[in-house]
Formats: C-alpha cells, structure tokens, sequence
C-alpha cells in the first residue's frame, strides 16, 4: 500500500500548480484579444497612424533581438524557482519580485532598442522624409511610432507574463514539498497568480511611459 502511495501522492503534488493555470490560459486568450481589438479600433479611427505603427511592429518582431529576449526570459523565469533564496518561507516573493522585474527590464531593452534603431535608420534613409511629404502630420507619425513599439512591448509582457504567473503556481508546490509542508490548494495556487497580475499591468505601463 505505502509503495503505491508514495507515488500517487507525488502525481497529485505535481499536478495541483497545473490546475487553476486555465485561468492563465483565459488571461491570454482575453489579453490578445483586448490588443488585437485595439489596433483593429486604430485602424478605422486613425487609418495613417495604423499603418505606421503596423509597419514599426513588424520591423520590431522581425528583429533577432525580440526573439533573444523572449527566449532569456523564459530560460530566466524557469529557472527562478528552482534557485535557493533561503528567505524562510518567503521565497514565493523574491520569485515573484524577480520574475516582474526581469519582464520589465527585458521590455524596456526592447523599446529602447526598437525606438533608436526604428527612428536612426529612418532619418539616413530619408525614409521620414518621404513620409512627411505624403499627407502625413508629423504628429500622426510620432504616434505611430510609439504604438508600434508599444505593441512588441505589449506582447513581451503576455508572453513572459504567461510563464511567469505559471511559475508562480509551480513554486507553491515546490516549496511544500521541499519544507515537508502541508500540500498546497488549486485556490492558493490561483490565488497567488492572481496577486501578482496586477504588477504586470502597472509594469506595463512602466514600460511605456519609459519607452
């Protein structure tokens, strides 16, 4: 009886954290709707600063730089709940501290990086020029610069921000079984994920007035 316990309650640790994760998956979902209906907003309001910032966007993704960032900052975020903070028992925090500054920090190196490089090789190829001289107000092409690097910045932070609230969920069971705790529920799970949302949308707009 105890050979057969021993790994049925091992499956059932492991497989709490993944429960209330399709409230992530619903975050996503929700989140990249939200965005796709605000760009499709921008396109029948502003058709020109649509189309300036659908044309920065693509420039931005189609950089090896975001794709560098993504990839540190899953590899970054995996690895975040496995390190030993010795906090006692407060590990879950410096995880989600962490986890919310390293996104932030990895978004702002984006648009930075995007801004300079967007604006540098527009000015030596006189391509704003060009633009300018078309029935295009240079207000109209501040603006769709800055939605255009917003919106990698904006995808950096749901794509991070998706495995990090997932990480967060993983560290509480990792944790009780680490310290031979009492075995955590899906609702401390979902409610720690839920705690630190928040702190992705004020990092986002962080990230934003920076950029």
């Amino acid at each position: 009886m105890s050979l057969l316990g021993e790994p049925l309650v091992l499956v059932g640790v492991t497989t709490v954290w993944l429960r209330p994760l399709w409230v992530v998956g619903v975050g996503l979902v929700g989140a990249l709707a939200i965005l796709y209906g605000l760009l499709y907003l921008l396109s029948v309001v502003a058709p020109k600063v649509s189309a300036i910032a659908k044309t920065t966007t693509k420039e931005a993704i189609s950089q090896p730089l975001f794709y560098v960032i993504l990839l540190i900052g899953i590899i970054a975020l995996l690895i975040f709940p496995f390190l030993p903070y010795n906090t006692f028992g407060e590990d879950v925090k410096i995880v989600k501290s962490e986890g919310l500054t390293l996104i932030k920090i990895l978004a702002v190196i984006l648009a930075v990086w995007t801004a300079s490089v967007s604006i540098a090789d527009e000015i030596e190829g006189r391509t704003a020029l060009t633009v300018l001289s078309k029935p295009v107000g240079r207000r109209q092409l501040i603006l769709g610069k800055f939605v255009g690097i917003i919106v990698p910045v904006a995808l950096v932070f749901i794509l991070l921000g998706t495995f990090f609230l997932a990480t967060v969920s993983y560290k509480i069971s990792y944790d009780a079984r680490e310290s031979a705790k009492p075995e955590p529920t899906v609702e401390q799970c979902r409610d720690e994920m839920l705690q630190v949302t928040p702190g992705l949308a004020l990092g986002f707009m962080e990230a934003a007035m920076l950029a």
